[in-house]
């Protein structure tokens, strides 16, 4: 129920009531050992850290969800929070990070044969190479996205591309 509360809260921009709830559910995963919920809840922290301006303690959050993911053996989750890691670099104007984690998220989606998560990646990571001015590399990558979804008939994925 926390979680979904803090969930609820996080959508209405109830940030402070949203954090707590997250803070609270986070402590209840780790007893319960759900490393899934754990990640969810540590992530939606960083992600409420990094809108309200607080980038350091977004990454530092992030960083821990991937951690948490990371010893679960949850590639999925371990490649959101990766990406996510990736935005907040971005946002920053810090596009080696950003290209770095996105690179990450795509090789791990790769290993574990996730097309979707890997043409996210890709996608993030064409967007990180434009800023550092690989303009022709950039739009090979999106394009290899832009290939994936199609391939998985992901018709938004298409459109989010254009």
């Amino acid at each position: 129920c926390l979680m979904a509360f803090g969930a609820m809260y996080q959508d209405l921009w109830i940030n402070k009531r949203a954090f707590d709830h997250f803070e609270r559910a986070v402590a209840i995963c780790a007893d319960a050992r759900n490393p899934s919920g754990e990640v969810g809840c540590v992530r939606a922290m960083g992600e409420l850290n990094f809108r309200r301006g607080d980038a350091p303690a977004a990454i530092k959050c992030l960083e821990e969800a991937v951690s948490i993911a990371r010893r679960a053996g949850l590639a999925a989750e371990e490649t959101e929070c990766l990406m996510s890691i990736g935005e907040v670099h971005y946002a920053q104007g810090d596009s080696l990070q950003t290209k770095a984690h996105y690179d990450r998220a795509c090789k791990i989606s790769k290993e574990q044969l996730d097309p979707i998560g890997e043409a996210r990646g890709l996608a993030g990571l064409a967007r990180a190479q434009l800023s550092l001015g690989e303009c022709l590399v950039a739009i090979d990558t999106l394009m290899e996205s832009m290939n994936m979804r199609k391939t998985l008939g992901d018709v938004a994925g298409q459109a989010e591309g254009l």
